[in-house]
């Protein structure tokens, strides 16, 4: 069976439009959808989505018609629900976890930890502080480049 890890990055981006408006990062912003191999290498892509997608509607158009049926993605809480997720388990306000179940979401957030190397290098080129205005294909092309080096 091949696994991949699966995230949403946030780029920040100088638009006037309130549909570029993050509330979570307090800035303008739009998102991409990557997945990597357990080895490190950016094998999907996916935007630029308007930070207003929810990250589960992006992966139902994009990632999961991707993935073959012997294929899985690790991903966050938010997929529970989603065939070819492998999620970590949520914490119930009236139990806590098991043992078991905590140790699932440690072997889950050690694949995890990939992608968010990933996201942080990313993060350490700051294309995204170089664009103003609504040029989103420029933008994607400079993401493909630097995904491109990275790997």
């Amino acid at each position: 069976r091949q696994m991949c890890i699966r995230d949403s990055i946030n780029a920040e981006y100088g638009a006037d439009s309130l549909l570029y408006k993050n509330q979570k990062l307090d800035s303008s912003s739009v998102k991409f959808e990557i997945a990597v191999s357990l080895d490190g290498v950016i094998v999907w892509y996916h935007g630029p989505f308007f930070h207003s997608h929810h990250d589960v509607s992006i992966y139902k158009m994009g990632l999961k018609k991707f993935l073959m049926h012997n294929e899985q993605a690790f991903a966050d809480k938010a997929y529970k629900d989603e065939t070819c997720v492998i999620p970590v388990i949520r914490k119930n306000k009236q139990k806590e976890l098991s043992v078991d179940e905590e140790e699932w979401n440690k072997w889950v957030g050690g694949f995890r930890a990939i992608i968010e190397n990933i996201n942080a290098e990313l993060k350490k080129w700051a294309i995204f502080n170089l664009f103003r205005g609504d040029d989103l294909d420029f933008l994607s092309s400079c993401v493909v480049l630097v995904f491109n080096l990275i790997n």
